[in-house]
């Protein structure tokens, strides 16, 4: 059973479980959070932690502080990435691009029978 990490929110605290992809344009890491249901059964989709903008390096992805709030602090405070110093601006937005440690992800991935 996967651990999940402790993701706390102006709204409450969410115990979050990750799945790792690939975007298909541009191939970019895509990390998606899932979080437990109120019933407690399963888990969730909670949010998009990053986003597709660019091609980027291996292991490299925007993250989405225009819809997280304190997505940067989550990442940094569990060892899961680094912020890069670069960004890239989409619009009205600006997002930071992190080089992500995939290794501290192992232990928090999501098992298909927990969707």
């Amino acid at each position: 059973m996967a651990k999940t990490l402790a993701f706390k929110t102006p709204y409450g605290t969410y115990d979050i479980l990750f799945s790792i992809g690939r975007y298909q344009v541009y191939n970019n890491t895509a990390v998606e959070m899932y979080s437990k249901a109120e019933d407690g059964d399963y888990y969730e989709p909670f949010a998009s932690m990053t986003v597709n903008i660019n091609d980027l390096p291996d292991g490299c992805a925007c993250i989405d502080t225009n819809n997280i709030e304190g997505i940067e602090s989550f990442i940094e405070e569990n060892g899961l990435g680094k912020n890069t110093g670069l960004s890239v601006r989409s619009g009205f937005c600006v997002y930071p691009i992190y080089q992500f440690d995939l290794d501290k992800f192992a232990d928090h991935l999501i098992a298909e029978s927990e969707v």
